[in-house]
């Protein structure tokens, strides 16, 4: 659980999937682990929050119409190269794992790069 007495922003992750249950799953356990958590149902509304929010970690599902997830990666990245390819640690907490080089992660049955 995350420290309520530890000060500094929270870090803010952008959940992408085109699915609403699961990026309402994704939203409820990230928060309960301190994240500030924001969502877009598509990849061209993730490149736009990206834009207004900035988040740290952006979780994006694969399969997803117009642009799937492995496009929206090096465009993302393209747009802010400074991105991290692991979800980093909500404030005041140690980092417990990282995605694999390739910056994927297997969530359930459903595969989420991370941007």
């Amino acid at each position: 659980m995350p420290n309520p007495d530890a000060q500094g922003p929270a870090t803010t992750v952008l959940v992408v999937d085109d699915e609403d249950g699961i990026r309402q799953a994704l939203d409820r356990f990230l928060t309960r682990l301190g994240y500030k958590v924001l969502q877009a149902a598509s990849a061209a509304e993730a490149l736009d929050r990206q834009a207004e929010a900035q988040p740290q970690a952006m979780p994006s599902d694969i399969r997803m119409p117009n642009m799937s997830g492995w496009e929206l990666v090096p465009t993302a990245l393209a747009l802010d190269s400074d991105h991290p390819n692991h979800l980093p640690p909500p404030h005041g907490h140690p980092p417990t794992r990282k995605a694999d080089g390739l910056g994927t992660i297997g969530i359930t049955a459903v595969s989420y790069a991370w941007v």
